[in-house]
């Protein structure tokens, strides 16, 4: 199916991510276009002997862009925009984890925007990269219900859980999806 997996990520999410991936017996290779403060991922990288690479941002869209065999990019809790150049290459497929229930609030923040919206679920969902912001076909998501007492904080690490879970419990599903396809699974 993939010839190459890459995987993009920061913080608790992407270092559980790596650690399922490689728990899986996947092969796979880490990019980092971003600054870690608190470098989770290249010390849990080095601790599971996964390469790790380290690019600038108009580095890491040369670098994509001139990849030919199919590949499979995985990003979860990447700030990273994947440029038209990217998104738009036949043998890339490129699955996000986004903290929300798609397709409402997209973007940035959106923990901050359902408390401030008074709504009464929030999400945790698994989609396809296209050339928008969180705009691609849902993959796998689920509800996550919004308590009145629920801090951006709190809303935040309970998606963060809840994506990790989905990863994990539909592993083999992420890997069968293709570049035009996908579907829904609404809790």
């Amino acid at each position: 199916m993939y010839e190459k997996i890459f995987f993009i990520g920061t913080g608790s999410v992407a270092k559980k991510c790596l650690e399922i991936l490689k728990s899986n017996g996947k092969y796979f290779t880490c990019l980092n276009v971003e600054r870690e403060d608190f470098p989770i991922v290249k010390t849990t990288c080095k601790r599971l002997g996964v390469e790790y690479k380290t690019f600038k941002s108009e580095e890491l869209q040369n670098f994509l862009t001139n990849q030919t065999e199919k590949i499979l990019i995985i990003s979860a809790h990447n700030s990273y925009i994947f440029p038209r150049s990217v998104t738009n290459k036949e043998n890339l497929t490129i699955i996000n984890f986004h903290n929300a229930y798609l397709p409402y609030y997209r973007g940035r923040n959106a923990p901050t925007w359902e408390i401030y919206n008074d709504e009464k679920f929030g999400g945790a969902t698994w989609h396809i990269v296209d050339s928008g912001i969180d705009t691609g076909n849902i993959i796998l998501q689920e509800k996550i219900s919004i308590s009145d007492d629920e801090t951006a904080l709190s809303l935040l690490k309970k998606s963060a859980e809840k994506g990790i879970a989905i990863f994990e419990e539909n592993f083999y599903t992420l890997f069968d999806i293709s570049k035009g396809g996908g579907y829904n699974q609404s809790a």
